[in-house]
């Protein structure tokens, strides 16, 4: 059980979204082992995160 001070719906929403993306890698490579696509749907939603934060702070952009 996790435990959290987040509400469990958001949590639930979370999980299905993150069972979702190892859903769909499961079905283009169904060679590879539950641990091998855990940490490929964790490496992609960090590459999905770094993108989003590169394209909405850009680097050499002026801080206030």
């Amino acid at each position: 059980m996790l435990r959290t001070q987040n509400d469990p719906e958001y949590i639930k929403t979370l999980a299905k979204f993150v069972d979702g993306k190892i859903q769909s890698l499961a079905k283009n490579n169904p060679r590879l082992s539950i641990s091998q696509l855990a940490l490929l749907t964790a490496i992609n939603l960090a590459d999905e995160i770094h993108s989003a934060d590169s394209q909405a702070h850009p680097r050499g952009a002026k801080k206030r």
